[in-house]
């Protein structure tokens, strides 16, 4: 279509009208339907000037600009703006045209007007909310959204205010929820509105479920009790809109105007959607309440838990040190009874060897001196006699207490033989074996030798795979790797390097073979030398003895199993490698 063309169709048009563009658009002529669409009299129309234009203040250089740019490039021009009516309502026109010549020759608009007040209206509120939507999904408060949301709505309608209130189920009551442009005195006055057939707007509202619309506060029934707020507060009509979610009301979103109105089919919309975005970002608010009430709870009890968890620990940690510690004593009480035995043996001998003293036969030379045998020197062998008899006397009485003692010595002999004995038959209940698995076994260890470390101290590295269980003894298993892990711990509190590792690695050979390794990089003794140790070989070169590793290797053995040490390849240090034999 031609421009010429375009021009006699729009002034066919019904809502047509021309207009002279300078610094600013004024209108020439108006047909009746477009004074209708603009809301203002012909002569307020056509008094426009730039001082006093038709449309907001602040749409007018965009529109100037728009129709400037059009002018200049000879092409119909579209724009969108508001105007103010002379009941002081605001409307979104939309203007459609192109500019042409008159008879005179002079350039003219030709264009006509529709009111697309709904349409953007909604499109206003539907970017307020989706940009409540975002501040949704970035946690801001309630407050700060219901804020936002009463905002973008007074700013759709200029002169309307809004509020929202929010259902109190204790009390049957509506409690502040949100105003911006409504006074301090009106939301404190309405905050504890109770809910009811006829109080009101809102608590009419809440009561019955449906949007309650009232036209003109000073006449309805419902705002009869309030007339004195009304005419405080200088509104005349309030629409309200139950907040709803799942069926339940939630709270009111309210509507107010300065003068007796009735909504327009884009004002119900508009209510409409802002009630139901505000029930959203209830919702979402007793959501995350509850989200975090549920969080808070998991918290405490996995606190709880893990309380409970670390005590459990520390009673198996403790009962398995007290294990090792029985069976190290086990092992030490059957060496002292065996020594004990030999002290009771060596008892009996001195009993043999004092019943066959040489004290007899001096008994038995005194006796034959003093029947009447001589010996040269009256005198002398008088004093010898005497001599001789207090010799046997000091003799009988050493004799009787030595035979005593040792009678002692071996009672006390035999009871603590009773003693060991009876702690030996204790010991053999704790030899029970059972199916373990070895990577619980093999964390609870790992916890226990954490327990005293620094933090920063060493890092652990590990890579237990899933294996099968091995049929051993719990308490010899625990203890192995506690002194392992020790020995490994030591090595690295000596170590001077920075990046100072403790490696634990659990993995099956084959069907019949379990593999852990336990290993460090830090200050290590040579492989040789532990090697010796494990054997309870060593001392070359004034090399100690280490105990823990020898009865390792024992318990390894006694377990059926197997203990290696091997240098790490490519770093400082060793590593243990235990293998166990799988049994179905």
């Amino acid at each position: 279509m031609d421009t010429q063309s375009y021009v006699e169709n729009l002034r066919e048009a019904a809502v047509a009208y021309t207009a002279v563009l300078a610094d600013h658009p004024v209108f020439q002529s108006l047909r009746g339907p477009c004074l209708r669409v603009l809301g203002i009299s012909a002569e307020a129309c056509l008094a426009q000037s730039p001082e006093n234009p038709l449309y907001a203040a602040e749409d007018a250089a965009d529109v100037v600009a728009v129709l400037q740019a059009a002018k200049a490039d000879g092409l119909p021009y579209h724009v969108v703006y508001r105007v103010r009516t002379c009941q002081h309502e605001q409307r979104w026109l939309a203007d459609t045209g192109c500019f042409g010549t008159d008879a005179d020759g002079a350039v003219v608009m030709t264009g006509c007007l529709r009111d697309v007040t709904r349409a953007a209206q909604l499109e206003q509120a539907s970017l307020a909310q989706r940009e409540v939507f975002e501040l949704m999904t970035n946690g801001v408060s309630l407050e700060q959204l219901l804020h936002k949301l009463v905002v973008s709505a007074e700013a759709i309608i200029p002169g309307m205010r809004c509020s929202v209130l929010l259902v109190d189920s204790k009390t049957n009551t509506l409690r502040h929820g949100m105003v911006v442009s409504l006074p301090d005195w009106y939301r404190d006055a309405v905050d504890g509105l109770p809910i009811g057939e006829n109080v009101g707007s809102c608590g009419a509202a809440a009561h019955a479920g449906e949007r309650v619309i009232v036209a003109d506060l000073l006449t309805h029934p419902n705002w009869r009790p309030f007339r004195q707020v009304v005419d405080k507060l200088g509104l005349r009509a309030c629409w309200s809109e139950p907040i709803k979610s799942g069926g339940v009301v939630l709270g009111t979103f309210a509507m107010y105007y300065p003068d007796p109105v009735e909504p327009s089919p884009g004002e119900l919309a508009l209510i409409k959607s802002y009630a139901h975005v505000v029930g959203i970002a209830l919702t979402h608010q007793e959501n995350m309440l509850e989200y975090e009430r549920t969080r808070r709870d998991l918290d405490a009890k996995i606190e709880h838990q893990t309380k409970e968890l670390r005590l459990a620990r520390k009673d198996v940690i403790e009962a398995a040190h007290l294990a090792g510690m029985a069976e190290i004593a086990t092992s030490m009480l059957h060496n002292v009874g065996n020594i004990l035995n030999s002290f009771r043996v060596a008892s009996h001998a001195v009993q043999d060897i004092l019943a066959a003293s040489a004290l007899g036969h001096l008994e038995h030379v005194l006796a034959r001196l003093n029947e009447g045998a001589r010996v040269p020197g009256a005198d002398c062998e008088q004093r010898y006699l005497n001599y001789l008899n207090g010799l046997k006397t000091t003799f009988k009485q050493e004799h009787q207490e030595l035979l005593r003692e040792t009678g002692r010595m071996f009672d006390c002999g035999e009871r603590i033989l009773e003693i060991v004995q009876a702690q030996q038959q204790y010991s053999q209940v704790g030899k029970r074996r059972e199916f373990l698995h070895l990577g619980p076994m093999v964390e609870d260890a790992l916890n226990f030798l954490m327990t005293g470390a620094d933090e920063g101290e060493f890092v652990v590295t590990k890579a237990l795979a899933t294996v099968a269980p091995v049929h051993t003894e719990k308490i010899k298993l625990i203890n192995t790797l506690n002194w392992l892990l020790a020995h490994c711990r030591t090595a690295l509190l000596y170590a001077t390097r920075p990046d100072k590792r403790l490696h634990v690695a659990l993995h099956g050979i084959d069907d019949e073979t379990i593999e852990l390794v336990i290993g460090h990089n830090g200050q290590a003794v040579e492989a040789a030398v532990v090697r010796r140790l494990l054997a309870m070989s060593g001392g070359f070169d004034g090399e100690p003895h280490d105990l823990a590793l020898h009865m390792a290797a024992n318990y390894m053995q006694q377990m059926e199993g197997t203990i290696e040490v091997r240098d790490n390849q490519d770093d400082d240090g060793i590593a243990f490698v235990l293998r166990f034999p799988v049994r179905v």
